[in-house]
């Protein structure tokens, strides 16, 4: 989650040293334009910025806390750059996440009179690599854990699906889990997956913290049980909220313009009801295990370690006094 954080920190900077036309040049479907250029005229007159023009604080000769003047770039200049690869209309993050580093990095050699457009070229597709083994790591390994659940699943009908060795029982639930990522991103567009995948990626922190919480009451150490608390409360609430405004206007207005937007729109309900409602179950269990143990505060000590044994293992039998 540290790690998560720092990209998103990464993330806000390297967007924010976009030049404002630039990146929404880049943040704006091309479907959408249309809807969205008004809106776009209007902040691009509000900020004196017009086809021919950049950030008119730079054309002003404005400086920096260095006193050094920052180059603005326009699109045409940095699909040029970056070897050619139109980049209008690329939105979802990824691109203005390689496209700010670039230029930052790019930028800062600007004094050493190397070729500018070939290390801005480098580091474009550095970052777009790194996004991507990024990204396909995390699909690879949740669709591993995936085949791994439905079989333990299936192994409850039939017993032989419960063996991971097991070929056609491996091939027929890897089979189906491949079947469901690629219904999800069937229309080829990352806001297909993108909004469950961030709700799914923060309750798994909440699934975390709530075990580990459960670790430090179940132990003895509740008094510290208030570190993971904490933040476990705030990630469950802005968590829980993000996930019920999704599958109350964005995911219905994805099944609104029909075709694979729809089935896209019905997947996403179905699988982030499926992960919030796994979580609060999680939750309320956990919940249940922390009153138990705290009411057994005021028990004798033999009794309150009974009732601490079995709750960490509810399998193991406690010790009669």
């Amino acid at each position: 989650m540290l790690m998560e954080g720092l990209v998103g920190v990464v993330a806000l900077i390297a967007a924010a040293s976009l030049d404002p036309k630039l990146y929404f040049e880049m943040n704006t479907d091309l479907r959408e334009v249309h809807h969205y250029q008004p809106q776009l005229d209007e902040l691009y007159q509000r900020l004196g910025l017009v086809r021919e023009q950049h950030d008119p604080l730079h054309q002003a000769g404005v400086a920096d806390v260095h006193q050094l003047r920052i180059p603005q770039h326009d699109l045409g200049e940095v699909e040029r750059m970056g070897g050619g690869e139109a980049l209008r209309g690329r939105t979802g993050g990824a691109v203005t996440l390689a496209v700010g580093m670039a230029l930052i990095f790019t930028d800062a050699l600007r004094w050493t009179g190397l070729a500018i457009e070939q290390v801005m070229k480098y580091w474009y597709h550095f970052a777009i690599m790194f996004e991507a083994l990024f990204i396909l790591t995390t699909i690879d390994t949740g669709t591993r854990i995936a085949r791994f659940l439905l079989q333990e699943a299936l192994g409850k009908v039939y017993h032989r699906f419960e063996r991971t060795d097991w070929l056609p029982g491996a091939v027929l639930a890897t089979a189906v889990v491949t079947g469901l990522w690629g219904a999800l991103i069937w229309t080829g567009s990352i806001s297909t997956i993108w909004p469950m995948f961030g709700i799914a990626n923060q309750l798994l922190a909440v699934i975390a913290l709530a075990l580990v919480t459960t670790l430090l009451i179940n132990s003895g150490r509740g008094r510290y049980a208030w570190v993971t608390l904490l933040p476990m409360l705030f990630v469950i609430s802005t968590t829980m909220t993000a996930g019920a405004q999704l599958i109350t206007s964005q995911f219905p207005a994805m099944i609104a313009e029909g075709g694979s937007r729809a089935l896209a729109g019905y997947l996403n309900i179905a699988l982030t009801l499926f992960v919030m409602l796994c979580v609060l179950v999680l939750l309320l269990n956990a919940i249940v295990r922390w009153i138990t143990v705290w009411l057994s505060q005021g028990l004798p000590t033999a009794a309150k370690t009974d009732v601490i044994t079995s709750v960490a293992d509810p399998s193991s039998p406690g010790e009669s006094t």
